[in-house]
């Protein structure tokens, strides 16, 4: 598939990954059911857990030998506090054109923390096809020469692991995870498309608790999004989640973790994107569904 090696790490990726639904002998989700599923997608999406939001934030950087060039309009505000890179290491592989990056990351605010490891690797490519290194370098003016080739096309894979916790009122939802993802964005320099195009998907696996006034419940989860029809709009004065269009398919199985000889239950459907920072959670059998705010993770009843 790939032009390029990948690091063991990102072998994971593909285990347990070959089939496209979930088993549906399950008991039906109920409304307690429904909304775990619900939460477990808005920590697998959200900027603030370092869902799929902080993926592509990562995937659009632009890389100098030192930094990591964030491209979008969310990184000129707020935003740019999520980032919280440290130990940042960046390589650059000549012979297969790779940029392999580490970093940790560690941050609390009222609301929200997260501390995690991540490890990826970015292969940007011109209209040829070469591969391109260290794009973000011109605009750091770390060295003189010839500009860079505008960047076409990017491969982005990404290893993170850790912990983030969401509290929003009397609700508290915490996710320990290991996520792998796998995207290719292409398109940069179609001047006839309005639109990037988003194709890949993400794995999670993890421990999930959910607490509130009545209840604290811990599940066991699997998580698998694909890419059906994503896209992400080109128009960079919007926020990256506002630039989000389309939808993905995704297959959720999860179970009490305090009692294994519980049913596991299983939730699949579509994510639909709606080009306003939301993102709406459709479970197939399910009468109702979720919003869900891809900077935040929160999460309301879809209106």
């Amino acid at each position: 598939m790939y032009r390029f090696a990948l690091p063991a790490f990102f072998v994971l990726l593909f285990l347990g990954t070959g089939c496209d639904t979930v088993d549906s002998d399950g008991p039906d989700l109920q409304e307690r059911e429904a909304e775990i599923a619900a939460s477990i997608m808005s920590l697998a999406l959200s900027d603030q857990s370092d869902g799929m939001q902080a993926d592509l934030h990562d995937a659009m950087a632009l890389l100098a030998p030192d930094r990591m060039n964030y491209t979008t309009h969310d990184d000129t505000t707020l935003a740019a506090a999520w980032r919280a890179i440290n130990e940042l290491s960046i390589e650059f592989d000549e012979e297969i054109g790779d940029h392999f990056v580490s970093y940790v990351r560690a941050i609390e605010q009222p609301g929200f923390f997260k501390s995690l490891d991540v490890e990826s690797a970015h292969l940007f490519t011109d209209v040829g096809g070469l591969p391109i290194a260290f794009p973000g370098r011109d605009a750091a003016d770390d060295e003189p020469g010839p500009e860079s080739p505008e960047v076409a096309s990017i491969s982005f894979l990404s290893d993170r692991e850790g912990i983030a916790l969401l509290r929003e009122e009397d609700v508290e939802r915490e996710s320990d995870f290991a996520r792998t993802t796998d995207w290719t964005l292409d398109g940069f320099l179609e001047e006839e498309e309005d639109s990037i195009q988003l194709n890949g998907l993400q794995v999670s696996e993890g421990i999930h608790v959910f607490a509130d006034e009545e209840d604290i419940q811990e599940y066991t989860y699997d998580l698998r999004l694909s890419s059906t029809n994503t896209r992400i709009e080109k128009d960079e004065e919007l926020w990256l989640s506002e630039r989000l269009a389309g939808t993905l398919s995704y297959q959720l199985t999860f179970e009490d973790a305090s009692d294994p000889s519980t049913p596991e239950f299983s939730a699949q459907g579509q994510v639909e994107f709606d080009s306003d920072g939301t993102a709406i959670v459709r479970i197939e059998g399910y009468d109702e569904d979720f919003t869900i705010d891809l900077l935040t993770g929160e999460i309301a009843r879809h209106r």
